[in-house]
């Protein structure tokens, strides 16, 4: 989500400057109107309610072996989201 942080940064930030820094061969961050994840909450950006914390979506192309090295490691710096 939007408020995930990590070492004080937005999370999908910090995803994107690591992936940038290993040298991946590219990176994109989608923010969603619509979504929910591992907890099973539903985030929306209805008008009816005000969103505050809508999915974000990092999205990083490389080769295979190069994503899965990439992966491991964003999971010893993040456990809450879905890779």
């Amino acid at each position: 989500g939007e408020k995930d942080r990590l070492h004080g940064k937005p999370l999908f930030e910090a995803v994107v400057q690591l992936a940038r820094e290993r040298g991946l061969g590219g990176a994109t961050v989608f923010r969603s109107p619509l979504g929910f994840g591992r907890n099973s909450i539903l985030r929306t950006a209805s008008v009816l309610s005000l969103p505050t914390d809508l999915p974000m979506v990092v999205e990083i192309v490389d080769r295979r072996v190069s994503l899965q090295k990439f992966a491991e490691e964003i999971r010893l710096l993040w456990d809450g989201g879905l890779i």
